[in-house]
């Protein structure tokens, strides 16, 4: 089970949904799925500028020179 706490900005109607018809709306309306996929994007680009800006490049710089020793 999954919970947490929000605020609203404005007024709106929330629907809990079961794993099970969480994938069925996944699977009969591709739209649905495809909004899902937009916003998660959108959160992951925005977690990945929160790490970069907090912690700089040090992280990815040693990424990418592990990367290229495996590529010799």
């Amino acid at each position: 089970t999954r919970s947490a706490t929000v605020v609203a900005k404005d007024y709106c109607v929330l629907a809990q949904v079961k794993q099970s018809q969480f994938l069925s709306l996944m699977e009969k309306t591709p739209l649905f799925g495809l909004n899902v996929m937009k916003t998660l994007v959108t959160r992951l680009r925005n977690l990945d500028a929160m790490v970069r800006s907090t912690y700089g490049r040090v992280l990815y710089k040693q990424n990418d020179e592990y990367r290229q020793k495996k590529l010799i």
